[in-house]
């Protein structure tokens, strides 16, 4: 009962494999000796064992990818303008895919890890795991969305983190919960001052447990890039705003408001408000202009 890839694998159909051990003696599906690629309309893979490997993942041409296993680690990387994760869980995954993602798994991971690269990142249903980490791809602005009434991210007791790829930017539109340990976001320009930009809306709360949330338009040179929010949120514990560079700014948007339930730091040069801030304690660091 193993499967031992050695080819394409081209379906005009569904693809399923299902086995124990897809790598005869290491119960690893892993395409050997040269990486193989599965293309079809949708895929399932079922093992109890570890999918692909860091060094050589599992190689796949599809929009929907279904899991049904219990295996230790799963390693993907997808070619598709679009690519659904349908259902399924791993101890840790770790996907990539060269255009959107989007994931319709109910994912209940407290001990292991999602690592998700790719342009966009929407997210319809309940995601808990011990770390989360959403990559932005090279050239492509990053959206993060939640989608309501379940679409929320929980990493308790580890970290979120959400990185654009250097030269784009980060949007977050959350309207319902990211909540970890630590809630790390980081947008950031290239050596020309292009990107970077940060946009946080959707009306949600993003919370950080233990170290807090930060929020970062990364300086460079010197770049204008900022963080806006153009909608409301809720900042949950310790947060930092940080836009430190000499042309950077931190702007809340008419109708926006931001509100911390702890210490609200705004590291910014330059501060522009035509909406709301407020939270218990609210230190500005420094602030040169109010709108």
């Amino acid at each position: 009962n193993s499967v031992l890839l050695a080819g394409n694998i081209n379906a005009g159909g569904a693809l399923t494999i299902t086995s124990n051990a897809f790598k005869p003696g290491t119960g690893i599906l892993e395409s050997v000796p040269t990486p193989f690629v599965l293309t079809a309309p949708s895929i399932a893979l079922n093992s109890s064992e570890t999918i692909g490997t860091s060094t050589n993942p599992i190689l796949t041409s599809t929009g929907s990818l279904t899991f049904n296993y219990s295996g230790a680690f799963a390693f993907i990387s997808n070619n598709s303008s679009s690519l659904m994760l349908a259902s399924g869980s791993a101890t840790n995954m770790t996907i990539a895919t060269t255009g959107s993602f989007q994931n319709n798994a109910y994912i209940n991971s407290f001990s292991g890890s999602l690592s998700v690269t790719a342009s966009s990142f929407t997210n319809n249903q309940e995601v808990f795991a011990k770390n989360i980490v959403i990559n932005g791809i090279a050239g492509s602005p990053l959206t993060v969305t939640m989608v309501s009434p379940v679409g929320i991210l929980q990493a308790s007791g580890g970290n979120i983190t959400i990185n654009g790829a250097v030269g784009t930017d980060v949007t977050i539109s959350n309207p319902e919960s990211m909540t970890a340990g630590s809630v790390n976001i980081i947008s950031t320009p290239n050596a020309a001052g292009v990107g970077g930009n940060l946009f946080i809306g959707g009306n949600g709360s993003i919370g950080g447990s233990t170290n807090g949330v930060s929020l970062t338009a990364a300086s460079s040179g010197s770049a204008s890039n900022k963080i806006e929010f153009i909608g409301t949120q809720t900042l949950i514990g310790t947060a930092y705003l940080n836009a430190v560079g000499p042309q950077q700014q931190i702007e809340v948007d008419n109708g926006a408001k931001v509100t911390g339930t702890g210490t609200l730091y705004e590291n910014a040069t330059n501060l522009t408000i035509n909406g709301t801030i407020s939270a218990s304690t609210v230190n500005f660091n420094p602030v040169s202009t109010f709108g």
